[in-house]
Formats: structure tokens, sequence, C-alpha cells
């Protein structure tokens, strides 16, 4: 999404990246890191993700009736050069 963002705004509306606008993005792919992006993003811990997700998921077929239960996951924030220093 951040990469279809940059290239919108900058083909398209003549917005430059980071003067005019920040774009951060939320997923730390690969591409995020490509010379033409550089995108700051928000890395998600997606093997802690999958496994948490089958452990609870596990739980509620093995116990129906036990209560919703939620987990939070920190992320790692990949610095680039899509945000505007202060």
């Amino acid at each position: 999404m951040a990469i279809g963002v940059i290239d919108e705004a900058r083909e398209n509306h003549d917005i430059h990246i980071p003067n005019d606008i920040s774009v951060v993005g939320f997923d730390g792919i690969t591409s995020s890191a490509w010379q033409s992006y550089q995108i700051t993003t928000i890395k998600q811990p997606v093997e802690k993700l999958v496994k948490a997700a089958v452990e609870m998921l596990l739980e509620h077929i093995e116990n129906p009736d036990s209560p919703p239960e939620a987990r939070v996951l920190t992320g790692a924030l990949i610095k680039g050069n899509s945000v505007r220093r202060p």
C-alpha cells in the first residue's frame, strides 16, 4: 500500500516524499527497502503472529466455551526515508 501511495503521489500529483507528505508502511516487506522507496515501516512479527493464532485456535477447539483471548505482539520500527525529520 505504501509503495502505491508513493507512486501515485509522485507520478500523478507532483507530491514529494517526504518533503510534502510522510508515508509509513505497516508490514516490513523487502521491497520497502528498495533504493527508490526506502519506506519507514513497522515490521510485524509474522512468525509470532502465526504461532499465537495456531495456539489460540487449538485452545478454542479443545475448549469451545473458553472466553475470547487477546494477545499483543510488538513490531519493530524500520527507519527509512519516507518520513520527514523534525
